[in-house]
C-alpha cells in the first residue's frame, strides 16, 4: 500500500459451520491474496473490503465473496480480466487473475466477477465441500 494516509476497513462475515474442502491450502492462499491485493490497489484513497463466506447445504457449495468499494472496471476490462497477460497496471504481468481462475477450476470450483465503474468490484468463488 503506497498511500500511508489511506483508510482501509476490512469487514468479515464468515459462516460458522462450514464443512471442510479438499484443497491445496497454498494454492487457495495464492488466489485469496491476489484478490485482496487487487482490491487494495483498486482503492488508493481507502475504502471497504468485505469478505463473506456462506455454505449452501443443498448443493454442498461454499461461496467466498470478496467485494471492494474501489474504482470498478469497465466492460472491456471485465471481458478480458481472466485472460493471460491482460493488465491495466503499469507494473502488472497480467497473470494473477488467469492463474487464480485456473487454480480455482483445478479445485473443481468456479470464479466470477461483477463490477460497476466508480462503485466497486465483487469476486465470487464457489468450491465444493467434502460432503458432496
Amino acid at each position: 500500500v503506497k498511500n500511508k494516509s489511506m483508510e482501509l476497513r476490512v469487514e468479515k462475515n464468515f459462516s460458522e459451520k462450514i464443512p471442510k474442502i479438499i484443497a491445496d491450502p497454498m494454492q487457495l492462499q495464492q488466489v485469496f491474496l491476489n484478490l485482496m491485493f487487487n482490491a487494495i490497489e483498486a482503492m488508493p484513497l481507502g475504502g471497504v473490503l468485505s469478505i463473506t463466506t456462506k455454505y449452501n447445504k443443498e448443493s454442498s457449495d461454499i461461496l467466498i465473496s470478496l467485494k471492494d468499494t474501489g474504482k470498478g472496471m469497465d466492460e472491456t476490462t471485465l471481458a478480458n480480466i481472466f485472460n493471460p497477460f491482460f493488465t491495466t497496471k503499469r507494473e502488472g504481468t497480467g497473470l494473477g487473475l488467469s492463474i487464480s481462475r485456473r487454480l480455482i477450476e483445478d479445485h473443481g470450483g468456479d470464479i466470477s466477477v461483477q463490477s460497476v465503474p466508480d462503485k466497486g468490484t465483487e469476486f465470487n468463488i464457489v468450491l465444493k465441500t467434502e460432503n458432496e
